[in-house]
């Protein structure tokens, strides 16, 4: 009775070991099986290093920020916004710049939007350290005026021809604008000949020279009767040379 209950016992023992080594061998399938189905993973691609920026790259930031601005100094900025009566400037430094409209030029007329644009490079004398409002206030029309009374004599020199706008009419002639800086126009040398009526010219634009460009006295004087006169004289001219033997021509009787 021993010995058949023992038989049952490994008879029972063999087939459980047996059913383990089947679940084995389907456990084994199935890990293969996902592991075959799995998709590989991508490998990344390598990202380039990222740059350290070092003190070489503010190194022109730093060295403004330590400069001393004061009254007089010459600056050069990029225009960074412009208004109906100011010009904003970077000066790359720890204060912006600010130009007002009557210290852009002396011309009334200025239009600062349609002459002055952002991005534009632009020189100005220093005429406060602080505005009230923590801007540097600056002059382009002091920083020019050397550099433009040197021009206005080379002008001179030269009987340089240039076309300027009448801006108003005074007692004696009438006043134009060059260059931004107001000039004289003697009523005795508006035109190839004496103007009785000034205000008919008010407005026009001429031919004028520069006949007086003193920087001491800030005195600028043009003509527009050297142009004028050398204008007729090339029309007579160019008269002269249509002139043939036999030719009609039309004239003028001036006096008997």
């Amino acid at each position: 009775m021993s010995e058949e209950r023992n038989e049952i016992l490994e008879q029972a023992a063999a087939a459980d070991a047996v059913t383990e080594t089947a679940d084995a061998v389907v456990d084994t399938a199935g890990t293969a099986s996902e592991e075959a189905a799995a998709p590989e993973t991508e490998t990344p691609a390598p990202q380039p290093e990222a740059r350290v920026e070092t003190m070489e790259d503010y190194a022109k930031e730093l060295e403004a920020s330590f400069k001393r601005v004061k009254e007089g100094d010459i600056l050069t900025g990029t225009v960074a916004g412009v208004t109906e009566d100011q010009v904003l400037v970077d000066l790359k430094y720890y204060a912006g710049g600010v130009i007002n409209k009557e210290n852009i030029n002396g011309d009334p007329d200025f239009q600062l939007q349609a002459e002055i644009h952002p991005g534009d490079e632009i020189t100005a004398t220093v005429i406060s350290t602080d505005d009230g409002e923590g801007n540097i206030e600056l002059s382009m029309k002091e920083a020019n005026e050397n550099r433009l009374w040197d021009k206005f004599a080379a002008m001179m020199a030269d009987r340089t021809i240039v076309n300027v706008k009448i801006a108003e009419i005074v007692k004696g002639g009438a006043v134009a604008y060059l260059e931004g800086v107001r000039a004289f126009i003697p009523a005795s040398k508006l035109a190839a000949e004496y103007v009785e009526n000034l205000e008919e010219y008010n407005g026009k634009t001429i031919e004028a020279t520069v006949i007086t460009a003193d920087a001491e006295a800030k005195k600028l004087v043009l003509s527009g009767k050297e142009p004028a006169r050398a204008k007729l004289q090339e029309e007579k001219n160019k008269k002269i040379a249509r002139c043939e033997v036999g030719a009609v021509m039309d004239l003028s009787l001036i006096h008997i």
